[in-house]
């Protein structure tokens, strides 16, 4: 599990959504693209599915967390949609 520090908002969310959301945050920023993605966390102790804008100028903090809980529900189709979105883009120009 990993504290993801977001626009003054402190998520919980599984290490794989983390480790996705940070290559997002790359590519898209590397590509000066702008994109609103669904993420399964958890706001406190209750699951949300929040959505997030990643791209240039858009700062994301990814920590370990201190507790362990289980994956938030939609953790995998969170990381799907959002490595799903990476792909497709591959080689479109602007």
């Amino acid at each position: 599990m990993k504290v993801l520090h977001y626009a003054g908002q402190t998520l919980h969310v599984s290490d794989e959504v983390a480790e996705v959301l940070l290559a997002a945050a790359m590519e898209f920023s590397d590509d000066d693209r702008t994109f609103r993605v669904p993420v399964a966390c958890y706001l406190g102790t209750v699951a949300h599915m929040s959505q997030l804008l990643i791209g240039p100028g858009i700062p994301l903090l990814v920590v370990d967390a201190d507790d362990e809980r289980d994956d938030p529900p939609g953790s995998e189709a969170s990381s799907a949609f959002i490595t799903e979105l990476m792909e497709s883009l591959v080689g479109l120009d602007d």
